[in-house]
């Protein structure tokens, strides 16, 4: 499922490496590499780190599978993401998902707190036509990122009905949000004398859809009066299991950014760390 970070992280560098894997390209370096970061009073400007990609799940919860099974609305692969959609033999839907890959993260380097995450490619939703229930449509779901500190989950939108392309909207709000740093994930990424490899994972769950996000879902998929309360009744909307592995200097450690808030206390000591990888002996 590009980076669309808060406008609170606005002078994070904005680029994205838009591979299908996070094993397509060479390394950066954040310091002395193509991508050099220039903030002002950045605490520590020879500290360099290396962000090495992950994948991600995002997960439709049953109660979204009922909207989607009660309009007939099909779920297709978008970009470089990949929707699995599987129905039992009565032709409703089990699960419906969509794996990405990271291409982003927001890191200040000065205390290794990481406070989002962007991703790349993601899917789409096609309603036909449905009596009182829709007029017919499409919702192109991409490049969702999260916001650690206030749980929200942004994309972009790409919809029918005159909706067009709406980037950095606000989508989803999590309940709750779990993550987990692990250091020396394994031997092979624990091998140089210099840097330690941290394996971050996160899932944000309880997704509550934003109002403007259900209002451009309505408009793109032509939801009508029955449509949009079988839309509203999908409270829980699902989960978001996101991951990256990051390099910092030896013992440096990574935490996930754990308050709200917290980007615009941040100001200028945000960078942003491009998907790269590297090959060991």
């Amino acid at each position: 499922m590009g980076s669309n970070f808060p406008n609170g992280a606005a002078l994070m560098l904005g680029a994205v490496l838009a591979a299908a894997s996070p094993l397509a390209t060479a390394e950066i370096d954040l310091v002395s590499g193509p991508f050099t970061v220039t903030a002002i009073d950045q605490p520590m400007p020879n500290r360099d780190a290396h962000f090495f990609g992950g994948t991600n799940l995002f997960t439709f919860s049953p109660d979204f599978l009922d909207f989607m099974d009660a309009l007939a609305v099909s779920a297709s692969s978008y970009g470089s993401g990949t929707t699995t959609a599987l129905k039992d033999t009565e032709g409703f839907f089990m699960e419906v998902s969509n794996t990405t890959q990271s291409t982003s993260v927001a890191m200040d380097l000065s205390n290794g707190k990481v406070y989002g995450l962007g991703t790349n490619g993601g899917m789409t939703l096609n309603a036909p036509e449905r009596a009182a229930a829709s007029g017919g449509g499409s919702l192109t779901i991409t490049n969702l990122s999260v916001d650690f500190g206030t749980k929200v989950i942004s994309g972009t939108i790409i919809g029918g009905n005159g909706v067009g392309t709406i980037e950095h909207l606000a989508l989803w709000t999590a309940d709750s949000l779990t993550t987990q740093v692990t250091g020396c994930p394994s031997w092979s990424l624990c091998d140089s004398p210099l840097s330690t490899d941290y394996a971050l994972s996160a899932t944000l769950s309880g997704l509550h859809l934003s109002s403007q996000a259900s209002s451009t879902f309505a408009s793109a998929l032509g939801l009508r009066a029955l449509g949009k309360a079988v839309l509203a009744n999908a409270y829980d909307q699902g989960w978001f299991k996101v991951s990256a592995v990051i390099e910092t200097p030896k013992w440096y450690g990574i935490s996930v950014v754990p308050e709200p808030g917290t980007w615009a206390l941040m100001g200028l000591g945000l960078v942003g760390l491009f998907g790269a990888t590297r090959r060991r002996a």
